[in-house]
């Protein structure tokens, strides 16, 4: 019995936590970083967030200082469903300006 209960919870962890996409891109404008996030927008549209960024980006890109803010990008990313809830992260950026 306690198999079966450890099966069924291990497979529900599973489910919860997918991943979506994989090395999935996105050519978008900077506008900043609020509460956590990266914002980015494609064209005049709402912000696109993205959750957290890998070290690797960060050490070319440091987007929470905002100096970046405005300039165009080819970003990286996955994403991943966490308890209903999709997260991305930034694995590459390249500059595009």
């Amino acid at each position: 019995m306690k198999i079966f209960l450890l099966s069924i919870f291990f497979l529900t962890s599973i489910v919860n936590t997918a991943i979506l996409q994989d090395n999935s891109q996105l050519t978008a404008t900077f506008r900043g970083y609020e509460n956590n996030t990266f914002l980015f927008g494609v064209d005049d549209s709402d912000a696109f967030i993205l959750h957290s960024i890998s070290d690797e980006a960060k050490k070319n890109f440091d987007l929470t200082q905002n100096k970046f803010k405005g300039q165009l990008f080819q970003v990286y990313f996955t994403s991943t469903k966490e308890n209903e809830e999709i997260k991305r992260h930034i694995t590459k950026l390249k500059r595009l300006q």
